[in-house]
């Protein structure tokens, strides 16, 4: 145990651990992007789906569920459509409406 909290304490893996850190697959990263008018932000999720949130109060806006592509890129243009871009070139346009 204490050679495990030292590992931690270095910035290593425990040994107990270290079999299972190796096996675990690479993690889709966080990818977020903000309105021009800062009403909208939009996170990515690991199975390729977007949630759209209002930045004001936190409620969730929109749900856009994924189909385990991967986002690679998320905008919001002018207009206020947000563009998913995914691994493999596909490009999603979606209207985000505020609540009224």
């Amino acid at each position: 145990l204490a050679a495990d909290l030292r590992a931690c304490l270095e910035g290593r893996f425990p040994s107990a651990t270290l079999s299972v850190a190796e096996s675990v697959p690479p993690v889709a990263p966080l990818i977020v992007a903000e309105s021009a008018d800062r009403r909208f932000v939009a996170i990515s999720l690991v199975g390729g789906g977007v949630v759209v949130l209002d930045s004001a109060t936190g409620a969730q806006l929109a749900v856009i569920r994924g189909d385990g592509t991967p986002v690679g890129r998320l905008t919001f243009e002018a207009d206020g459509r947000l563009v998913i871009g995914r691994s493999g070139g596909r490009v999603e346009y979606i209207a985000v409406l505020a609540p009224s």
